[in-house]
């Protein structure tokens, strides 16, 4: 702390344009450094030692460096880089256009509740009969065959759910706990399966709904009571509901400026 204490010491306070570094053709100011500077030493606890001044003006040169460098082979023309650069950008937009609202967002009690009655935490079992990460278009139709068949033996059987999961499930996971999954949330849960469970009585079977796992097999084996529920759990999907309503119409609005046209037949390809 000496040593930082010297340093400002050393440099006029009353001169903010006053160059501390040249690096090319750009300048390293005072005023920028010790901004900076004291970013830095505000977020420590981040990071595993204090970096002293002059460690800290020299990652400021290595940067200035590396963007000068970056600029002069032109990396912003490699595909990839070009590709992160769009999703910055894409995200920049979001931050600067859309944080006020969504820092703005207000949560009342009876909100939370009114919020949890359309969208409660559903217990289910399920089958999951899985295909492979990099799975082709064949490898999937496959494993949607074979779960369709499953599911018409399981919905004529009348063996309990719990039975045909040892006999078809591929999820060794859940598997040992016949097929059971626990109370989830809408925001722990697929869409598709959520969706799926919210529109079954206690005791009833759907499917096959496809997940990036694969297609499951589902019974609703219960609802849970609000007066149970994780009520944080539940302000935070209420919270995440009203931040992609304030995207969503965003979006409405904006694409009312642009030309768009969809192929819905190469969707499907």
């Amino acid at each position: 702390m000496l040593r930082l204490l010297a340093f400002f010491f050393l440099i006029p306070t009353h001169s903010y344009a006053q160059i501390l570094a040249k690096v090319g053709n750009q300048a390293i100011t005072v005023e920028e450094f010790k901004k900076e500077f004291q970013k830095t030493k505000e977020n420590i606890g981040m990071l595993p030692f204090e970096p002293t001044p002059e460690q800290f003006l020299e990652d400021m040169i290595r940067y200035r460096i590396g963007l000068q460098e970056a600029n002069k082979k032109k990396i912003t023309k490699i595909p990839e880089v070009k590709k992160k650069l769009e999703q910055e950008l894409y995200k920049a937009l979001l931050e600067v256009e859309l944080a006020k609202k969504v820092e703005a967002i207000k949560i009342k009690d009876s909100e939370i509740s009114a919020f949890y009655n359309r969208y409660p935490n559903v217990r289910t079992s399920h089958i999951l009969v899985r295909y492979p990460v990099d799975a082709t278009p064949t490898q999937i139709q496959e494993a949607k065959q074979r779960a369709q068949t499953i599911y018409g033996k399981v919905v004529k059987s009348n063996r309990p759910f719990k039975e045909s999961v040892g006999l078809y499930s591929e999820d060794e996971i859940s598997k040992a706990s016949e097929g059971d999954i626990g109370y989830q949330s809408i925001l722990t849960l697929h869409p598709a399966y959520y969706e799926a469970a919210r529109k079954l009585r206690q005791g009833q079977i759907a499917g096959p709904i496809q997940t990036r796992f694969g297609f499951h097999i589902l019974q609703l084996t219960g609802v849970q009571p609000f007066s149970e529920a994780n009520k944080e759990q539940v302000r935070i999907a209420l919270f995440d509901d009203k931040r992609k309503n304030i995207v969503d119409n965003y979006f409405k609005d904006l694409k009312k400026q642009y030309q768009i046209s969809i192929n819905p037949e190469a969707l499907k390809k």
